[in-house]
């Protein structure tokens, strides 16, 4: 029973961030996701995250944040291009721009790169498994 309720959670963050990305399942299957996530889990091990201390929310951060780095990385994920040049037709003329940054973007293009958010995550994860908490009275 143990094992059918992993899976079903699994089964509910895969459906969760697949809606987030804007990704159809016959883009990503789950299968795939199992693949990915076994390979991420690999990754934190490997990094040095204690992974049995990782919040529900860790995890699903962590996960989001690695799946739309994999699809960018495979051209899957294009909905996010942030940095792309966009085309307007005006009658018969046809003009090409980079969208002008948002007054209220704070290095925008940096908050918005699925990879290296994952990376600071990795590391915010990692300090926070590694580092003992202490509680006590001191006199």
């Amino acid at each position: 029973m143990d094992n059918e309720d992993n899976l079903a959670e699994i089964k509910t963050i895969y459906t969760k961030i697949l809606a987030l990305l804007s990704i159809k399942q016959e883009e990503v299957t789950f299968e795939n996701f199992l693949l990915h996530s076994e390979l991420l889990e690999a990754t934190l091990i490997n990094r040095g995250v204690d992974i049995s201390l990782l919040s529900y929310a860790n995890i699903f951060l962590l996960t989001y944040y690695f799946i739309g780095c994999e699809l960018k990385k495979r051209g899957i994920l294009t909905e996010f291009e942030f940095d792309r040049i966009k085309k307007q037709k005006f009658n018969e003329l046809e003009i090409d721009y980079h969208p002008p940054p948002s007054p209220t973007a704070v290095n925008e293009e940096h908050k918005k790169n699925f990879c290296d958010l994952f990376d600071k995550l990795v590391d915010q994860s990692k300090k926070q498994t590694k580092t003992p908490s202490c509680i006590g009275v001191v006199r």
